[in-house]
Parts: structure tokens; C-alpha cells; sequence
């Protein structure tokens, strides 16, 4: 489910993608 919305949000706004990634990063952390 995360991971299909990752992907919507990087069509649209691959910036925007960029920080959910970084936010994703620090969880698995």
C-alpha cells in the first residue's frame, strides 16, 4: 500500500518523493 502511494507521489512530485523516502529511511532506523 506504501509503496504504490511512493510511486504516485513520485509521478507527480519526485521531490515530494524524495523526502517521503528520507522519512521512510529514519523509520526502518
Amino acid at each position: 500500500m506504501t509503496f504504490i502511494i511512493n510511486i504516485y507521489i513520485l509521478i507527480n512530485k519526485p521531490y515530494i518523493f524524495s523526502i517521503f523516502i528520507l522519512l521512510l529511511l529514519f523509520n526502518y532506523l
